[in-house]
């Protein structure tokens, strides 16, 4: 057997300069055709997520999908930008965490090993979101969220999948 290789055995490569001063945020990657720039903000509502790929965002990320059709509801009952920025992502998440930590130890309608959120209906969402917001403990957010209940209330029994109990 030889000797083993050592770094002198391989040929010479080209380490990068550790002081390059290429932003790729600022000028683009190479081969795009505009530059992007992760400060620039996009009105998510209004993507079109039907794709021809046979996709749609509830498929992709059913929170998101879910979230969007209560900003868009929300957006058409003519609640002002300030109201509609609690119902950001992270904020969210925010009410939904509350809601499993808070709400749900003490009033458990779900059951967390089946929960899947993309078996929910938006009606059933938008109920969780509030409850949870609400649960939050912050007077702000709950003030907010007061003002908007008879939006929900609204939503949820108009997209209500309920059977009649009339004999």
């Amino acid at each position: 057997m030889g000797a083993p290789e050592t770094m002198s055995n391989f040929p010479p490569f080209a380490i990068p300069s550790p002081d390059l001063k290429l932003d790729p945020w600022g000028v683009g990657f190479p081969g795009m055709v505009e530059s992007f720039s992760p400060q620039n903000t996009v009105d998510e509502t209004k993507l079109d997520w039907d794709i021809d790929a046979g996709f749609s965002l509830s498929q992709i990320d059913p929170f998101e999908y879910h979230r969007l059709k209560v900003v868009e509801y929300l957006r058409t009952c003519g609640l002002s930008q300030r109201e509609l920025s609690f119902f950001s992502s992270s904020s969210v998440k925010l009410y939904f965490h509350a809601y499993f930590t808070r709400f749900n130890q003490h009033t458990p309608f779900m059951h967390m090993a089946t929960f899947d959120v993309s078996k929910l209906s938006t009606s059933l969402y938008f109920a969780m979101l509030l409850l949870g917001a609400l649960h939050c403990g912050e007077p702000e957010t709950d003030e907010v969220m007061r003002s908007i209940w008879q939006y929900a209330e609204s939503y949820v029994w108009a997209h209500a999948n309920v059977i009649s109990m009339v004999v």
